[in-house]
């Protein structure tokens, strides 16, 4: 039992012992870690709400900036937008200014000399609603680059104010202009034009009278307006990879303001125009010359406020023309055609739709409408017609033609139309090489057709006379 007893006895001595250095080593680590940290010493404690003007001076220059109670404004000139949360780092630093050291608490003109504080980089005052105000002066960076060397007027001793205070106060005008670009939604497109890799300018506009039945088959709901003088529609799948793949254009810095001199910057010829706009916004953008860091000149139109951009936001540009355009060219809805007339060479294929009217027997019953189908006056089963109409519109454009053409079309398809416009839709097609056809859409010859296309056409309507 004794032994028991002071068995019990060392383990309690033993226990406090532990606890005891423990706390005692918690202590020491908290001694050197105040040690170590840095006191910060509190400069200036403004309130924010109160500060009327701030004038930053630095570079030459001077930029003024106003509260008018509910935003800060760029005096004298109030027509610059100025970035508010940039602004509110400004306003922050001079709330609670605390430097990271003194560094001479009683300086010589020497010491003014050495620390860049007799002739400053820049100084910064704000002025409150009382009519008082404060200014720092800023001297030289510091040896490891990570502060800078102020003095507080009216104080004589010299500190060092850390990067995040002191680069508040070196803002220019460049530095808070808000230079967002207007936001254009995406997926909203109703307009856009740039210049194709070779110089082509191509324009695409929303196509506002598209019809239902176009809207159900995702057809013809974009136009391609430029470069063709045909309108034609755009394929939607290139069309649509190209919008998503156009990033966010975001201004890498400011360059200068109010450009008098374009030339130097590309923008007096641009490289490239860009007028992207949605249901509600629009935006128009130039572009210049590289710079030597691999940054793209550009601009709104208009505002000569030159500024860069990454290059790589160009690279979406440089694609043909061609690309986007519809490539098949003569897609017509068979509920608004009656006859199709297929001329090759002289030789004449006529596919005919006929539409009577069934009388209703009953009067609870509607009348309907009877369809038959014939080719060259013989009856085909409506799977067999449709199936070779469907050959007729689905022929596709294979290039662009780049010379002037003159001569007879070699093969002919007239589409006659119920509608209450146009009557006749008539596509030829005119020898080009022994590969092509130039594709004539209303005079306009800008386009071929290869002869496999055709041949494969004619072929389907000599099987279907045979019933194959």
């Amino acid at each position: 039992m004794k032994k028991l007893k002071n068995l019990l006895i060392l383990v309690v001595v033993l226990s406090l012992l532990l606890c005891g250095l423990y706390f005692a080593t918690k202590i020491k680590d908290k001694k050197a870690a105040t040690a170590t940290t840095p006191k910060l010493i509190g400069l200036l404690t403004l309130d924010q709400k109160a500060m009327k003007k701030i004038e930053l001076v630095g570079k030459g220059k001077t930029l003024t900036l106003e509260n008018n109670s509910t935003s800060w404004n760029v005096v004298p000139d109030k027509n610059y937008k100025i970035d508010a949360t940039k602004v509110s780092g400004i306003t922050a630093s001079f709330s609670l200014l605390q430097a990271d050291r003194l560094v001479i608490a009683a300086p010589t003109t020497a010491d003014l000399t050495t620390y860049g504080l007799d002739k400053p980089s820049y100084t910064a005052t704000v002025t409150m609603s009382d009519g008082s105000s404060k200014t720092v002066v800023m001297g030289n960076l510091t040896a490891d680059g990570s502060a800078y060397y102020i003095m507080i007027k009216g104080d004589p001793k010299i500190y060092s104010l850390s990067l995040l205070d002191a680069n508040h106060f070196a803002y220019t005008l460049n530095d808070l202009l808000d230079v967002s670009l207007q936001t254009i939604d995406l997926t909203d497109f109703s307009y856009i034009k740039f210049n194709d890799k070779n110089g082509k300018t191509v324009e695409i506009t929303k196509n506002i009278a598209q019809t239902d039945a176009e809207k159900s088959y995702n057809l013809d709901g974009y136009l391609l307006k430029q470069p063709y003088k045909s309108t034609i529609g755009v394929d939607m799948t290139a069309f649509q990879t190209f919008t998503q793949s156009i990033p966010t254009i975001t201004v890498s810095s400011v360059v200068e303001l109010g450009a008098t001199d374009l030339s130097k910057y590309g923008l007096d010829k641009p490289t490239q125009d860009l007028t992207l706009k949605d249901s509600k916004n629009s935006l128009h953008l130039l572009f210049g010359k590289m710079d030597t860091a691999g940054q793209v000149y550009f601009m709104v139109s208009g505002s000569n406020n030159v500024c860069t951009t990454v290059s790589t936001n160009l690279d979406y540009f440089s694609g043909n023309a061609f690309v986007f355009a519809d490539k098949q060219f003569s897609v017509v809805n068979i509920d608004n055609v009656d006859k199709i007339v297929i001329n090759n060479k002289g030789e004449e294929h006529t596919m005919v739709i006929t539409r009577t009217t069934k009388k209703a027997t009953k009067a609870s019953e509607a009348d309907s409408i009877v369809t038959t189908y014939a080719l060259d006056g013989k009856n085909l089963a409506e799977t067999a017609f449709k199936e070779l109409y469907k050959g007729v519109i689905g022929l596709q454009v294979d290039a662009e033609n780049g010379k002037k053409i003159t001569g007879n079309p070699e093969v002919t398809v007239t589409f006659y139309l119920n509608t209450s416009g146009k009557k006749e839709n008539v596509i030829k097609y005119i020898p080009y090489d022994s590969n092509f056809y130039v594709l004539d859409l209303d005079g306009q010859t800008e386009f071929l057709v290869s002869r496999l296309q055709i041949s494969n056409l004619l072929d389907a309507v000599n099987k279907a006379l045979i019933g194959k």
